[in-house]
C-alpha cells in the first residue's frame, strides 16, 4: 500500500510540474506567498470562481507544505468551477485511498 501510495504521489508531483510547465512557472518561490494577506486574497479570488487562484492555493499545500488534504480542498474548489486539469488530479490522488 505505502508503495502504491508513493507511486500516486509521484504521479501528481508529475502532473503538477507539467501544469507548472504549462502555465511558465518553475516550482520555487513562485508557490510562495509574500504575505498572509496575499494569501488571503487568493483564496477569496479562489472561492469566487477564479480558477488560477484554486490551483495556485493547491500547488501551494501540496508542494510547499506536503499537506494532501488542503491541497485536494483547493483542487476541488477548481474543479467545481470547470477545471478539469484539476478534476484529473483529484481522481489520481485519490485513486488509491
Amino acid at each position: 500500500m505505502l508503495k502504491r501510495s508513493t507511486l500516486l504521489l509521484s504521479a501528481l508531483a508529475l502532473a503538477l510540474f507539467a501544469g507548472c510547465a504549462e502555465e511558465k512557472i518553475t516550482p520555487n518561490n513562485e508557490f510562495a506567498f509574500k504575505s498572509s494577506e496575499e494569501q488571503r486574497q487568493f483564496e477569496k479570488r479562489a472561492l469566487a470562481g477564479d480558477i488560477e487562484a484554486a490551483r495556485r492555493l493547491a500547488d501551494y499545500y501540496m508542494l510547499w507544505h506536503y499537506d494532501k488534504q488542503k491541497a485536494l480542498y483547493w483542487m476541488r474548489v477548481a474543479a467545481r468551477h470547470g477545471d478539469k486539469v484539476s478534476k484529473e488530479n483529484i481522481h489520481t490522488i485519490t485513486q488509491g485511498d
